[in-house]
């Protein structure tokens, strides 16, 4: 394989990982907005989680806005690698308070707290393991 071939294989690895995260982001970006919107079906899954737990609820609405941040921040750093620049901090930044915000608005406090937590320990792991 020639080196411009790794190139184009490199850069086509790249935009599949770039369109899969961006999906991924925007499925769970629906999801946690059937779920504040509490849809029949959705409404009974809170309903439950609430029932086993107060805080259970408001703990995995946080996680799924976790699991968007993971997403549209994978997204942004591959899409910045495929641009030719690196992502930085603004980036990480802008993401996380999104994804706060979201949490805030649609869910609570206690989503807020895991979503904060969440990102915060997906962002510490990006940089141990950007720096090994």
């Amino acid at each position: 394989m020639t080196r411009r071939e790794r190139h184009r294989s490199e850069e086509r690895l790249i935009f599949r990982t770039i369109v899969i995260c961006a999906a991924l982001a925007g499925i769970t970006l629906v999801f946690a907005i059937m779920l504040w919107s509490s849809l029949s079906i959705f409404g009974s899954i809170t309903l439950a989680l609430s029932s086993i737990s107060p805080y259970l609820d408001s703990a995995v609405k946080g996680l799924i806005l976790t699991f968007f941040f993971l997403f549209a921040i994978t997204a942004e750093a591959n899409l910045r690698e495929y641009r030719v620049s690196t992502a930085g901090w603004a980036d990480i930044i802008a993401i996380t308070i999104v994804s706060l915000l979201l949490s805030g608005i649609m869910f609570g406090l206690i989503s807020v707290l895991v979503t904060l937590v969440g990102c915060v320990a997906f962002t510490f792991y990006l940089h141990l393991a950007q720096e090994s």
